[in-house]
């Protein structure tokens, strides 16, 4: 009989023992998923989102504005042309140099006595413009004759004004800022072979 009372104590102590070993498997279990949980919380709220960790762009950081380019002014239409006859003595000098021998002049028929003392021909254009001489535009080494704020008046071609001869054009110029020069084989362009009559 006593022997039946030790079995069944013995028994109960063992079911008692598995019961702990199992609660604590169980509580064991529990606590990792909290700690997975937890740690999966607190990891998303130390890193910050991609949004946020972007600085505001600033004035300085965006693109400058384009520059506007002005616009070539038109030029005023030409008014009336005097009665004066005026003779305008040209030199077209051996260093592209080119010079006038007066650079005033009153409105009407002007002849333009042109000495070619270079060895190149030259071309000789006469133009109106208010524009100054570095804000005309080129196309293809040549002042580009498209272009506002340009009028061409007349021109001698480099055939009709060889080297070594004196030649003449005659033109009726309006009031006006008037410029002179030779266009050819980029002779305005490298060397400015230009000069400025005004016309009253």
């Amino acid at each position: 009989m006593i022997e039946k009372i030790r079995r069944h104590r013995a028994m109960q102590i063992s079911r008692r023992r598995m019961l702990v070993l199992s609660s604590g498997l169980i509580v064991g279990v529990m606590g990792l998923a909290l700690v997975g949980c937890g740690g999966g919380g607190d990891d998303g709220a130390a890193a910050p989102s991609a949004a946020a960790s972007q600085q505001p762009s600033t004035p300085s950081d965006s693109p400058p504005e384009p520059t506007e380019i002005p616009a070539t002014p038109e030029l005023e239409p030409a008014g009336p042309i005097g009665s004066a006859s005026t003779v305008v003595n040209v030199t077209q000098n051996s260093d592209f140099s080119l010079t006038l021998d007066q650079d005033s002049i009153p409105s009407g028929e002007v002849t333009f006595i042109i000495q070619n003392d270079h060895a190149l021909a030259h071309e000789f254009v006469v133009m109106r413009s208010d524009l100054e001489v570095f804000d005309l535009k080129l196309r293809e080494f040549t002042i580009d004759p498209t272009q506002p704020g340009v009028e061409f008046i007349g021109s001698l071609t480099q055939a009709e004004n060889p080297p070594g001869e004196t030649v003449s054009l005659t033109v009726s110029l309006a009031p006006g800022r008037h410029l002179v020069s030779c266009l050819a084989d980029s002779h305005y362009q490298q060397f400015h072979e230009i000069a400025v009559l005004q016309v009253n």
